[in-house]
């Protein structure tokens, strides 16, 4: 019986810390949001606690231009966002970017005087200082300027607080032409954003944000190879840092450029051994040439250093699919279904999963779902053509 009341107990207090962590994480988005609706006028800003975008199976509320997004996420405590429709100005992107520090230095803060004014029970101590620890974590994770790229739900990127900092002052400066350039961005014209800025760079050469607005562009309009190509126009002007190198290594994944792919992977790994994601990366590209030892060493590093990233699950199960430990494999894309329920790359790999059981009319239901969420894989029509045949001949 005591046992039993021991692992309730122990489950209660992994609530309460999951709780404790989601608390933090709203203050902090809404550091962000507050200032943002001041500072806009007609956009929606989005506040995603749990989720880095995904609104499948989220409590969404409704606050005029504010809506939340409301999940539970046990697999990662600290995960949230806030999107806005672009703000104008040094001073109010200023505003905006600090919010979300300064919301969870405050909670810190006022946790902290609580905690050494008041008098409360043990129980209630406990609380205050995992709640106090908890905001900590929020600001100093956040303001740190780490050039590692959050993944977002939709496949694009963010950054820290502190990177968005550090960008925004280099950004002074650059011509008005720009700025309408990136409004252009936010309204999802990339095309017109992309001929804008090209046309500034015809002019005179231009700091590095406008290049890599170009970049950004071309990644959403999803044309890898002239992404990948107008690279080499601005490195005499600009060196590449650690994340042009992280973007021209996946750039060349996506094109199946292995080899390429693999040394622009090796430098950020060098730099950054932590890098979870390169990690993750380089891990799929040794498992793609058949390098499976290198692939498995990468791949229980990335997850090692980011369980809460989908991509080395995702890798790691395909990697013992391939090497025949369907059950282990069909374990990790299970957790990366979790972490990205309509990440099209896991969905598929599912599929493989059914197909390997010989589960074909599931393998198939699977191969559908991630052709319309928009799979990157010229084969599906093929695979599920050749599994419709199979499903077919055993009605």
């Amino acid at each position: 019986m005591d046992y039993i009341f021991g692992i309730l107990i122990g489950i209660a207090w992994i609530g309460g810390i999951v709780f404790m962590r989601s608390i933090t994480t709203f203050f902090h988005e809404m550091g962000h949001a507050i200032p943002a609706l001041l500072f806009t006028k007609k956009e929606k800003v989005n506040v995603f606690i749990g989720t880095y975008g995904d609104i499948s199976n989220c409590l969404q509320l409704n606050f005029g231009r504010l809506v939340l997004y409301l999940k539970l996420n046990v697999f990662n405590w600290r995960i949230g966002l806030c999107t806005h429709g672009g703000i104008k100005g040094f001073l109010p992107q200023l505003i905006v970017i600090l919010g979300g520090p300064i919301a969870s230095l405050f909670i810190a803060l006022t946790a902290f005087y609580v905690i050494i004014t008041g008098e409360y029970s043990q129980g209630w101590v406990v609380f205050i200082v995992f709640f106090l620890v908890s905001a900590i974590i929020d600001f100093i994770v956040n303001i740190d300027p780490s050039h590692t790229p959050i993944k977002l739900y939709n496949g694009g990127v963010t950054y820290s607080d502190g990177y968005q900092l550090m960008n925004t002052f280099k950004r002074q400066g650059l011509p008005e032409a720009f700025f309408a350039a990136e409004q252009l961005f936010h309204q999802k014209e990339y095309e017109a954003a992309i001929q804008q800025c090209q046309q500034l760079i015809e002019t005179e050469p231009q700091k590095k944000p406008v290049y890599d607005l170009i970049v950004n562009s071309f990644l959403n309009l999803k044309d890898y190879g002239n992404a990948l190509n107008f690279y080499d126009s601005f490195k005499a002007i600009h060196p590449y840092t650690y994340l042009d190198f992280y973007q021209i290594g996946w750039l060349n994944l996506k094109l199946n450029r292995w080899d390429a792919a693999l040394s622009y992977f090796d430098h950020c790994i060098y730099e950054k051994h932590t890098d979870g994601m390169a990690l993750a990366n380089r891990g799929y590209i040794h498992l793609q040439t058949g390098n499976y030892e290198r692939a498995q060493q990468d791949l229980d590093a990335a997850i090692f250093y980011t369980p809460d990233n989908p991509e080395g699950w995702n890798n790691r199960g395909l990697l013992h699919i391939k090497k025949g430990k369907v059950e282990a494999g069909f374990s990790d894309l299970q957790i990366a279904s979790k972490l990205a329920p309509e990440h099209p790359q896991v969905i598929y790999h599912l599929g493989l999963y059914y197909e390997a059981k010989r589960d074909f009319k599931q393998a198939l239901d699977y191969y559908k779902t991630a052709k319309i969420l928009g799979l990157e894989y010229h084969g599906i029509d093929l695979k599920i053509a050749e599994v419709e045949q199979v499903v077919e001949a055993f009605l």
